[in-house]
Formats: structure tokens, sequence, C-alpha cells
């Protein structure tokens, strides 16, 4: 996140995916990016969801496994309480979900 301070202080574009377990991650990268240029997307996908699609069995062994810190198993995640887009796995298809996010970032 901090290689991109640089290249948005200098007004380029820089589309950057972030993984950010936290909300207070989320709010550092929102300070260094700028809110009015920041879109926070919420791919929420029900627990159960994720198990059965686990072709890895990374849940599985993540139960079985102290050490293996699955996050929403066994590490916390903070939701995000107000995303610009949230887009829901068990209501939509991962085309129409491409569709909604790509309309979000265009606008």
């Amino acid at each position: 996140m901090l290689k991109t301070r640089p290249l948005n202080s200098h007004g380029n574009v820089a589309r950057v995916a972030l993984i950010s377990l936290t909300r207070s991650s989320r709010h550092s990268s929102s300070e260094i990016i700028g809110s009015n240029r920041m879109r926070e997307i919420y791919i929420a996908r029900p627990l159960e969801l994720c198990q059965q699609g686990d072709v890895k069995a990374s849940y599985a062994k993540a139960s079985q496994e102290a050490c293996l810190q699955l996050t929403r198993l066994k590490a916390p995640y903070g939701s995000p309480l107000y995303p610009d887009l949230r887009i829901d796995t068990a209501q939509y298809s991962v085309e129409q979900g491409i569709q909604k996010m790509m309309m979000e970032l265009i606008l």
C-alpha cells in the first residue's frame, strides 16, 4: 500500500486489490488513497458456501490443525460496515458480480 502513495500524490490512478482483514487497515488505506478516490467493494460469501466450494480442503485442515489460522474460521475478520458496493455471492453469479463491480468502478 505504501508504494501507491507516490503514485497517488502525483495524481496517477493505481488500481489495487487489497484483502484487508481489519477495519483499521482499510481505514489506513483510505487515508493514504483519499476517501474520494477509494472504492470499497465487499465480496460477501456465507461461510457454508466457502466450505462447499473449498477444492483444497483448507477449511477441513483448519478445523483439525490449531496452527492454521483461516479467516472467519479461526482468524478474525472485520466485515466492512459501509462498503461502496456489497456483492453477495449467494445471490449473484460470478458474471453478475463482475458486472456490478465494473459499473461501480466506472462511475
